[in-house]
């Protein structure tokens, strides 16, 4: 099992990325507790969701992240894939299926930054967050401006029969 708490970042980023089919849905849940201070992790973690949620149970992942620190997190890398990536009505629908277990139970918090201790407080930068947060998280109390995708690009769900 990947202990994603004890790896430098770029190991982190390289494991989930490169050896993607070997990642637990317990390693998904300690990336998205690290992803509260990492945006650049976020991006990865929401992208392998992207690209490998079919390979996860979505009943281990909810128990794991229920578990987690932030166990919401799950809710907002969901959330922007079903608004902004293009899919199949086929993936949409299985996708949505997945995410309803995934997600089951999972509160969402009291309205607060995606990211912890990446701008200092009161500043220009948090504002721009506040002015420019994106729908798909405000829905789930969370604030963003930029989409957790690299380059921005959300790109396309995939599947068992689309696969990456």
């Amino acid at each position: 099992m990947l202990k994603l708490i004890n790896k430098s970042k770029g190991k982190t980023y390289y494991k989930i990325q490169m050896e993607p089919l070997s990642i637990s849905e317990k390693d998904v849940a300690q990336a998205f507790d690290q992803a509260r201070f990492d945006p650049r992790l976020m991006e990865i973690i929401t992208e392998f969701i992207r690209d490998f949620w079919w390979a996860l149970s979505p009943l281990e992942l909810n128990k794991t992240c229920k578990r987690a620190k932030h166990p919401f997190m799950i809710k907002a890398a969901t959330s922007v894939i079903l608004d902004k990536c293009t899919m199949s009505p086929q993936d949409r629908e299985a996708f949505i299926d997945w995410t309803i277990l995934a997600t089951r139970g999972i509160k969402d918090p009291a309205p607060q930054l995606l990211y912890i201790a990446v701008a200092p407080v009161g500043s220009k930068i948090i504002q721009q967050e506040l002015k420019e947060a994106i729908p798909s998280l405000l829905r789930h109390n969370l604030i963003a401006k930029d989409l957790p995708f690299n380059k921005g690009i959300s790109g396309v769900l995939k599947s068992e029969s689309n696969p990456p």
